[in-house]
């Protein structure tokens, strides 16, 4: 009995995507096509962009404080200071799980070599391909910084909505 319960469990959430690969040579345009099967879709809370904005923050807010001490400033009052700051700049931060999902399944630059013309750029794209009973999205909430060794929680409000619309990501071939 236990097993064909989790057998409905698992069919009833699970993903069937589609990960497509087309050269960026502009001769050549090769695409292939791999299926992938997900339990759940792992959304990044926090887009590059705004990781490389945070990280040059990070590195400003250092360089600020190795000239607060040159100067002979109190180091508690400092990090309180820097703490409050940020602390009132994340607590703004929102993002809606529709954005999450455009975000994930809008295309991409990879390097990967093309079968056909050798070139090394490819544009990657992901598609739905058939919309399961329930979804599962896994809200990747942590970022790393692997220069200093620290992973940071990113407090980025998500705002969840009762429903959403995968239509524009639904592969029209079966």
């Amino acid at each position: 009995k236990r097993e064909g319960s989790r057998e409905r469990l698992t069919s009833s959430v699970a993903l069937s995507v589609s990960v497509g690969l087309r050269c960026r040579n502009r001769g050549c345009q090769h695409f292939r096509e791999r299926e992938e099967a997900l339990l759940a879709l792992s959304l990044p809370v926090q887009t590059e962009e705004a990781g490389q904005e945070r990280a040059k923050e990070r590195e400003r807010e250092r360089e600020r404080e190795a000239k607060n001490e040159r100067e002979g400033r109190a180091a508690g009052e400092r990090e309180g200071r820097a703490a409050r700051e940020m602390e009132a700049e994340l607590a703004e931060e929102r993002v809606g799980v529709q954005t999450l999902l455009e975000r994930y399944f809008s295309g991409t630059a990879v390097e990967v070599t093309c079968d056909k013309c050798g070139c090394k750029r490819a544009d990657q794209s992901t598609r739905l391909r058939a919309l399961p009973s329930y979804l599962v999205l896994h809200l990747k909430r942590f970022t790393s910084d692997y220069k200093r060794g620290l992973t940071e929680k990113l407090r980025t409000r998500v705002e969840i909505t009762r429903e959403v619309d995968l239509g524009a990501w639904v592969s029209s071939r079966g």
